[in-house]
């Protein structure tokens, strides 16, 4: 008895689970057919339906046309997408990827309409944009139409060429083929690097007579305290530097982008004046370690890399003329004509005395024993003493055996080597109107002389050492003789 009870039970539970899972069953939403036409609402459901497929092995290339552009895309040498006939354009790798991969497996927001009868209603019959797939060892290509937005703006209507369903595509999907090929051009044109990596700037013009070239100074030459700052120039002559000058003027141009792309296929390079362009070289040491610099991705970090290790770039732009507030220029190897800023590479264009260090000639008054002025036949010669003591330095002078005022001193001398160079001239081959010399502990004389130039009373010509380059103003140099004479005879000289 107790077993038959037993086995109703069971049979009762188990008829009770069937009739559970047949109503369970019945709860489930069932796929509903296409309609035949049913129009557009704005509630249509995105359910990521693959509507096309292809093997990446069976494409040769994808193409988009649009109103504005045709173009194709196909796997580089390395493996990278590239556009045809374009192959040398820089370009944004992962979007080009994304375009070319996209085919391969082309997937849906929404069904909207099977066995449309008026695609333009959808504006399909005249399609905004068109993507064709060209397949490897056939003719036999797929093509897929874009029409309209979705009233709801948020997907496009996208049609294969032979079907007359419609389908809505998302509009990440569908931006991919309303771009130009211009669109998926890279618009960096710099490698990513901080100021301090700088090493040189050359400057490049077509009268190679002009050329100018400035480096980082060699331990060597900081030692020898022969130039103003840590630069110098060794083109077209050797040179102190202004590297703040030099600094800024690279700022103007680092980690630089394009503002557009004008031309990808140039034809006439003298319509940008890049036929004679004005070449810039600016070569960096790039730490592999950074990952990123300023927050811009170091394409040349390389995570096995230890702390030392770098790499030396050289960035090479071909600068042209000016548009409408914008420079033309011509970047590395690539046959593309990038926009710039309008102030971009101003620096080019700037005389070489720009780029040259203010101070006519350097000594330390500590290095010297003593130093002439001398003025219309008359010399006045200064003698210097300096003494430390607990790391204090002081400045002592005499004149005849006479004691001067030290920091009287220090001041006239500062105005001395304070001469700094206002241009570039020519050596006029006159007479002297002042001469300056420095006498050095180690025996070795600085001599400056600064000639008049014909009728200009503003400026003199600087002379040091037999050859000069550079104009001073001669009102400096009569601050320096009436502050001399004031000097000698017990005054005071103020900085």
């Amino acid at each position: 008895m107790n077993k038959t009870i037993k086995w109703i039970v069971i049979g009762c539970v188990v008829a009770l689970l069937c009739i559970a899972a047949f109503f369970i069953v019945q709860l489930i939403p069932k796929p509903e057919p296409l309609p035949e036409d049913s129009g557009v609402g704005e509630d249509y459901v995105r359910d990521g339906q693959s509507i096309y497929t292809v093997a990446a092995a069976n494409v040769d290339s994808v193409e988009v046309w649009n109103e504005n552009d045709t173009f194709s895309v196909r796997l580089g040498e390395d493996g990278n997408a590239v556009i045809v006939g374009r192959e040398g354009v820089p370009v944004l790798t992962a979007s080009v990827n994304g375009l070319y991969e996209s085919v391969q497996d082309i997937r849906v927001e929404s069904v909207i309409a099977s066995n449309v009868q008026d695609l333009s209603d959808y504006g399909l019959q005249e399609p905004q944009a068109t993507l064709t797939v060209h397949k490897t060892g056939t003719n036999a290509d797929d093509v897929f139409y874009l029409g309209d937005k979705t009233p709801d703006g948020d997907a496009y209507y996208f049609c294969k060429s032979d079907s007359r369903d419609v389908f809505a595509v998302s509009t990440y999907f569908a931006e991919r083929l309303l771009k130009t090929r211009s669109d998926y051009y890279s618009a960096v044109i710099s490698a990513a690097y901080a100021e301090e990596d700088f090493v040189s700037l050359g400057i490049e013009y077509p009268n190679a007579e002009n050329n100018i070239f400035v480096r980082m100074c060699t331990q060597e030459e900081i030692d020898s305290k022969q130039y103003e700052s840590t630069m110098i120039t060794t083109s077209p002559f050797t040179n102190g530097a202004d590297s703040d000058t030099i600094r800024a003027d690279v700022a103007t141009v680092r980690n630089l982008n394009a503002t557009r792309i004008v031309d990808d296929d140039p034809a006439d390079l003298s319509v940008y004046g890049l036929d004679q362009p004005i070449v810039v070289k600016i070569t960096v040491d790039i730490d592999k370690t950074q990952a990123l610099i300023d927050n811009i991705t170091n394409t040349y970090y390389d995570p096995s890399a230890e702390d030392g290790d770098i790499e030396t770039v050289t960035m090479t732009y071909r600068v042209g003329s000016k548009g409408d507030n914008e420079r033309y220029v011509m970047y590395g190897d690539a046959n593309v004509v990038y926009a710039v800023e309008s102030s971009c590479f101003d620096f080019a264009e700037q005389p070489v005395d720009h780029f040259c260090q203010r101070l006519i000639s350097i000594r330390y008054l500590k290095d010297l024993n003593y130093f002439t002025v001398e003025r219309d036949g008359v010399s006045y010669r200064i003698d210097v003493s300096v003494t430390t003591e607990d790391d204090k330095t002081t400045y002592a002078g005499s004149y005849q055996g006479r004691t001067l005022d030290g920091p009287s001193m220090q001041n006239l001398y500062k105005q001395i080597i304070g001469l700094s160079n206002y241009g570039m001239g020519e050596d006029p081959q006159t007479e002297p109107m002042m001469t300056i010399v420095l006498h050095g502990k180690d025996g070795v004389e600085t001599k400056m002389e600064f000639l008049p130039i014909n009728e200009d009373e503003l400026y003199a010509f600087a002379r040091v050492d037999g050859g000069g380059r550079f104009l001073i103003l001669t009102s400096k140099l009569d601050i320096i003789w009436q502050n001399t004479q004031t000097l000698i005879t017990g005054g005071k000289v103020s900085a």
